[in-house]
């Protein structure tokens, strides 16, 4: 008799820490701060976006803003690094990306990035009173098992049993994630001041 586990349909999002200085985060707020920027349907309540204002806001900033020249390019090799963990060996490029900025009382709805292979957020401002990324759990079945596996931590089902996984965000965080993979607030009303992120896609 011979035993094989399969570790089934995991997954993954990668953070990097500290992926902006705090220096280039400070420029990168009041450039974008200072352009183009207007109400967005994925957002509720005092929150504005690019999105419709402009292609590529990383192009933007690598052109215009001091200690970012080489900023697409750093998150290039980082979105192709982990492509690789997907199995991915064809390079991928950002072929769009805006910014948003949320104020106090604002939620920015659950939603997915159509066209896209991989997406990403990139924290350019946010404290404490910052409302989380949220990422929902795939598994639509998870309702079934919470009350059977209440208090059981496993490899396997210890954090799957979880409705929702949240990021706490710092200045400078990028985090990478499957566009497909469902994300935003989960209706936890942003409290910062001018809570900004950076987001883009990813395709071959």
């Amino acid at each position: 008799m011979h035993k094989e586990d399969f570790r089934l349909f995991p997954t993954l999002v990668s953070r990097y820490k500290n992926f902006l200085t705090q220096a280039q985060a400070d420029n990168i707020f009041l450039y974008c701060k200072n352009s183009n920027h207007q109400q967005h349907g994925a957002w509720i309540g005092n929150a504005t976006s690019s999105h419709h204002t402009t292609k590529n806001i990383l192009e933007d900033i690598e052109k215009n803003v001091e200690h970012c020249q080489g900023l697409v390019y750093d998150l290039t090799f980082c979105v192709n690094m982990f492509g690789k963990s997907f199995g991915y060996h064809k390079d991928l490029q950002i072929f769009n990306s805006w910014f948003n900025i949320q104020n106090p009382g604002s939620v920015l709805k659950m939603h997915t990035h159509p066209q896209s292979i991989f997406s990403a957020a990139l924290f350019v401002r946010c404290d404490d009173q910052s409302s989380p990324l949220v990422f929902e759990n795939p598994n639509s079945n998870l309702h079934y098992l919470n009350s059977a596996l209440e208090g059981y931590v496993d490899g396997f089902n210890g954090v799957s049993v979880h409705q929702n996984f949240v990021f706490q965000p710092s200045i400078g965080d990028l985090i990478l994630f499957p566009a497909w993979l469902k994300h935003g607030s989960a209706e936890q009303i942003n409290q910062g001041t001018e809570r900004m992120s950076i987001s883009f896609n990813c395709r071959f």
